[in-house]
């Protein structure tokens, strides 16, 4: 498999950042969370990159209209990531610049969405799908590193 963006896709307030926030406290080593992590204008937006299994990863979670997921995700792949977690809405301007960044940087493209349920708690939901997301990342690590 091919170097990709994993991107996960929903409208506002459905537990994106938390869930790519998540991911990067697990995979990332923590005194270089304290070095590395640019918090964005809401102080709770990430941008900010780790390597993880011999595969440098990168992290933008601001998936709002008006966010440069554009440009962020594209300095990400320019500074030799392999694998770019971000988000976006499920429409517009947010998706079609992450679909522009696959494309201009050959990079495959991996849409998810945030575990939903009428019953379960979104603490609950959210733990299995940062567990899905790590699952994930494993995956196209390995294949990354056999090609």
């Amino acid at each position: 498999m091919q170097k990709s963006i994993i991107c996960i896709k929903g409208s506002s307030q459905t537990g994106k950042t938390p869930s790519i926030r998540d991911v990067y406290s697990l995979i990332a080593p923590k005194e270089e969370q304290m070095q590395n992590t640019q918090l964005l204008h809401d102080g709770y937006d990430i941008n900010c990159h780790t390597k993880y299994k011999g595969v440098q990863v990168g992290f933008y979670s601001c998936g709002d209209p008006g966010c440069s997921q554009y440009e962020e995700v594209s300095k990400h792949i320019q500074d030799g990531c392999e694998i770019v977690i971000c988000s976006c809405r499920n429409w517009g301007q947010t998706k079609d610049d992450i679909e522009k960044a696959a494309r201009e940087y050959g990079f495959g493209l991996i849409f998810t969405s945030t575990y939903k349920s009428p019953t379960a708690s979104p603490d609950f939901m959210r733990k299995h799908f940062v567990a899905a997301l790590i699952n994930l990342i494993d995956s196209c690590t390995s294949l990354i590193k056999n090609n």
